[in-house]
């Protein structure tokens, strides 16, 4: 996985995207270089798709935090 952040000091966003035959996955990195806070979220969906419906299922991950703290939310 390639990540790219928005050069200068600025918040930046990393965005991947990466497709199988039935798995999405989506990852998203969101930088304040001056408050050093930073949030990361991936996003997984296995789908189903006809014949086999409609249905789909999502697995979240999510990483909040700054350099001395963070947090999960998976």
């Amino acid at each position: 996985m390639q990540i790219k952040v928005v050069p200068g000091n600025s918040a930046g966003t990393v965005t991947s995207y990466y497709i199988c035959t039935f798995i999405f996955a989506s990852f998203y990195l969101i930088i304040d270089q001056i408050m050093h806070t930073s949030i990361l979220s991936s996003s997984y969906r296995i789908c189903s798709f006809r014949p086999y419906g409609d249905s789909h299922d999502e697995i979240d991950f999510e990483f909040l935090g700054n350099l001395s703290l963070w947090n999960s939310n998976i």
